[in-house]
């Protein structure tokens, strides 16, 4: 239909304005406009031309966010072009810089990685186009990050996107063969070896045989249908070096290693998701220092905690445990549920760490002494007084008798290890007065 023009009178003549030139200038004000009001799903919907797209909404939970975040910049650099990365103001009307986070990768890594941007790629192999929307969040001092993508509906999609990442996870990620806790935070440990430790050597076989071989031949145990997860019990008085043998076979195994304590322990879901992620990275050590301290599995309250339920689950239960090497330690067996500490496919060693015999607690006299400057020491007359001592009350005789070197401007001296003695074995009278509280150590 046609458009007539449009005369407006004036004082000074008519102005004649043609309607078809108006009409097609308000149209294309009006397509600006509306353009304008969402810059960034106009973007998609150009970068996209005439494909049929779809969207999916994925949500990361702060401690998941760095080692997920680095595995999905990976699978990009490995398998996208990455067209146009930018970023929108909060309306929608203009774009900004993308914005990032240095994360921590490794222990003594840190790797800058953009977490609020959008990001538009094409696979290199199938030309697949996908749109990745990254917006954090923060609830204290956490990151949260939502991800809302936009993905050709004739593809994979970003299901298939994500489940790339997942598999480089597994394989490649950060925490791939790391030692870290529950929140996926790196931990720290000394490095040792086994001239750290005094042990037997009947202990030192034990050990190497059920754990750091027992991880090296997974494969091989795998390929012969033959169970590969396993679970170790190290008992044993306070200071005896039950921790010292965690940290020692932590740096023997070329694994992943996940470090468990009471206080990051407390919920329901828990144990469970520590040992979903333990067998996603398998090979792989749950290492749990006092187990008798997590709740639920010390019962001597009795009653039924699901704590204790979740956890023998995760041992042995429906599902499979393949891969996953459980080392626990405790002060207090006895307060353990019996169907925990007996019954193989949970816990299926036990190592009873008793108290150093004489001639261990030679060993330790002489690892400590070794590097500090003595005179003339008896080490048949300290083994025989120290007897009923750990190793951790004999370092700190060694280390009270350089104290009192120190004093006397003295090297140390058969009376002066006799005098720190006294004054250490003095103190652990007065914590321990009978000898028989040695008994609620021991099944």
């Amino acid at each position: 239909m046609a458009i007539e023009d449009i005369t407006i009178e004036t004082d000074f003549g008519n102005i004649n304005l043609p309607a078809e030139k108006l009409y097609e200038f308000i149209i294309q004000i009006n397509q600006e406009n509306k353009k304008r009001a969402d810059l960034r799903q106009s973007d998609i919907k150009d970068y996209f031309v005439d494909e049929d797209y779809s969207s999916e909404y994925y949500n990361l939970t702060h401690y998941k966010v760095a080692s997920y975040l680095k595995c999905m910049w990976d699978v990009i650099e490995r398998d996208y072009e990455v067209i146009k990365t930018c970023n929108y103001d909060s309306k929608q009307l203009a774009e900004r810089p993308p914005k990032g986070y240095d994360f921590k990768v490794s222990l003594d890594k840190k790797e800058h990685l953009l977490m609020d941007c959008v990001v538009y790629l094409q696979s290199k192999k199938s030309q697949e186009k996908l749109v990745l929307m990254l917006m954090p969040y923060n609830d204290g001092d956490k990151f949260f990050l939502d991800i809302e993508s936009a993905y050709s509906t004739k593809g994979k999609g970003f299901r298939g996107f994500w489940n790339e990442v997942k598999e480089y996870f597994k394989t490649e990620g950060p925490l791939k063969n790391a030692l870290f806790n529950t929140s996926w935070d790196y931990v720290d440990f000394e490095k040792r070896d086994w001239e750290s430790i005094v042990i037997s050597e009947d202990y030192r076989n034990t050990i190497n045989r059920n754990i750091v071989n027992f991880i090296a031949n997974i494969e091989y145990y795998k390929e012969l249908r033959l169970p590969t997860s396993r679970g170790i019990l190290i008992t044993g008085p306070p200071g005896t070096g039950k921790t010292l043998l965690c940290e020692t076979i932590i740096n023997q195994v070329n694994c992943t290693k996940i470090y468990v304590t009471s206080d990051s322990v407390s919920n329901v879901g828990d144990i469970k998701q520590v040992y979903k992620v333990a067998r996603k990275l398998s090979p792989s050590i749950v290492i749990i220092e006092d187990i008798d301290t997590l709740g639920g599995l010390d019962r001597r309250e009795g009653g039924n905690h699901p704590l204790l339920g979740e956890f023998l689950n995760c041992l042995n239960g429906v599902g499979s445990n393949e891969g996953v090497v459980t080392l626990a330690t405790t002060n207090y067996p006895k307060h353990l549920d019996i169907a925990l500490v007996d019954r193989p496919g949970r816990i299926d060693l036990r190592i009873e760490f008793g108290l150093p015999d004489k001639t261990l607690r030679e060993h330790i006299f002489k690892k400590y002494l070794t590097d500090l400057p003595t005179q003339k020491i008896n080490y048949n007359k300290l083994t025989k007084e120290s007897e009923g001592m750990t190793g951790a009350y004999i370092r700190e005789v060694v280390m009270s008798a350089f104290i009192i070197s120190q004093e006397k401007n003295s090297k140390i001296t058969q009376d002066i290890v006799m005098e720190a003695l006294k004054c250490v074995g003095d103190m652990r009278s007065s914590l321990i007065p009978s000898s028989k509280k040695q008994d609620n150590y021991h099944s």
